[in-house]
């Protein structure tokens, strides 16, 4: 089995487990790991979308790093983009709880 394989799997794993501990009303712990999955995902494709869109032709680290893409660059990055997800799955939990009529 490939590393790919075994990261989408996981990745399918992780996406089910979510589900379930959101349907069993754990709304704590789901919107966490729900970001742990955004966040990264978000990071990449962004990372690629930058430079398709300027030409540039290689990956863009956003928030940090840009063109150079460090270790730290890249566990900053990723922390940065699953703590936006976490706040935004936070604020809509919040307001499906309230009963908003933004629904």
């Amino acid at each position: 089995m490939s590393i790919d394989t075994i990261a989408v799997l996981l990745l399918a794993g992780l996406l089910a487990l979510i589900v379930i501990l959101y349907k069993r009303g754990n709304r704590l712990i789901a919107p966490i790991l729900a970001a742990l999955v955004a966040g990264p995902v978000c990071y990449f494709c962004v990372g690629i979308l930058v430079p398709r869109i300027t030409g540039e032709g290689r990956f863009f680290s956003v928030p940090f790093g840009g063109f150079h893409v460090g270790d730290l660059d890249i566990l900053f990055s990723v922390l940065a983009w699953s703590l936006a997800s976490w706040a935004l799955f936070r604020f809509i939990a919040v307001l499906r709880r309230r009963g908003s009529p933004l629904r």
